[in-house]
């Protein structure tokens, strides 16, 4: 049968019998909260903003310090109010390990507590894998490597994810959310990225970097913007992996000759290969036309990457080449 919950009092079975008091029991309140909430440090808990529940290495390497803090678990809540210590595995293998330092609420135990999850040693070590069910849910705060035969704690990084009640989940880009559900969007504090987990990679939904502004193209000897005439030769990147052209190009006396270099895309706005387009140009004799467009890639060897290349048809003789809407991945 259905039920719906939180009420004052359950149904009436039948006309004549009294209201009954409805009692909801802690697996349908947490179910409750663990759908309507996010799991995450509360970073305002805790003695200040950027510390609630920190964690960090003794400096002995003996173990990790927990500072105060509140956290939401899958529909629970837990509260530590005192500066917590746990004690950090030895390495005893002589290969590298990664660790984890987590909360781990165990529901059937029903605790919260502090815990290390140690990685298989291995040249080339990966992290643990954090456990969430229904019953155990691990909430990462930090990580580390010990080198082989008990080296020490190094490499220490800050995990925690915050509660963003507002929206996206708070992180770095370092030390974004771990076993993600499709659909979860996080902010990283330090880049200013919101990402997308689509169920196999995160994805830039919003990025304050780009488009960048536009900068200027280096322009060969001999080759300027001629009187003003169109934009400014420049660039931009519309996202981290393309790039975007305006402007014109003239030369600075008679025409533009076939497999003319007239500039150069500096390094970081060079094409990942050959990019060639029809674009534009301007005859001496006042007719448009158009004119073939290459940039060099970055990988070439016959010629300098980056290089933007005319391929002049014909007896055309253009004195204007035009860049607006040439656009090419890097």
């Amino acid at each position: 049968m259905w039920r719906a919950w939180p009420h004052d009092y359950e149904p009436k079975a039948a006309p004549e019998d009294p209201d009954v008091p409805m009692e909801v029991t802690e697996e349908e309140f947490r179910h409750t909260l663990a759908v309507a909430t996010q799991s995450g440090i509360d970073r305002t808990s805790g003695t200040g903003a950027t510390n609630a529940l920190q964690a960090a290495p003794l400096p002995d390497s003996s173990g990790v310090t927990v500072q105060p803090g509140f956290a939401q678990i899958n529909g629970y809540s837990a509260l530590l109010d005192a500066q917590d210590t746990v004690t950090a595995p030895a390495n005893a293998s002589a290969l590298p390990r990664l660790y984890r330092v987590v909360i781990r609420h165990d529901v059937g135990a029903r605790t919260a507590v502090a815990a290390i999850l140690e990685g298989t040693p291995a040249s080339s070590p990966q992290l643990p894998a954090v456990t969430r069910t229904d019953t155990i849910w691990e909430e990462p705060l930090g990580r580390f490597r010990r080198n082989g035969n008990g080296g020490p704690i190094t490499s220490f990084q800050d995990d925690r994810v915050f509660l963003n009640p507002a929206g996206p989940l708070l992180c770095s880009s370092a030390a974004r959310p771990v076993a993600p559900e499709v659909g979860t969007h996080a902010y990283e504090l330090d880049t200013g990225r919101t990402i997308l987990w689509d169920g196999s990679t995160w994805t830039t939904a919003a990025d304050p970097a780009y488009p960048s502004a536009w900068q200027p193209i280096p322009l060969s000897a001999g080759y300027s913007n001629l009187a003003g005439e169109g934009n400014t030769p420049s660039y931009q990147l519309e996202t981290p992996t393309r790039v975007r052209l305006r402007g014109s190009i003239g030369k600075n006396s008679g025409p533009i000759p076939n497999n003319a270099v007239i500039g150069r895309m500096p390094t970081g706005a060079r094409p990942n290969a050959y990019t060639r387009q029809v674009t534009a140009a301007e005859l001496q004799s006042s007719a448009a036309a158009f004119v073939r467009l290459t940039v060099v890639s970055v990988n070439a060897t016959s010629n300098q990457p980056g290089q933007i290349m005319v391929g002049v048809i014909g007896d055309y003789t253009p004195e204007w080449v035009y860049l607006d809407g040439v656009v090419y991945d890097v």
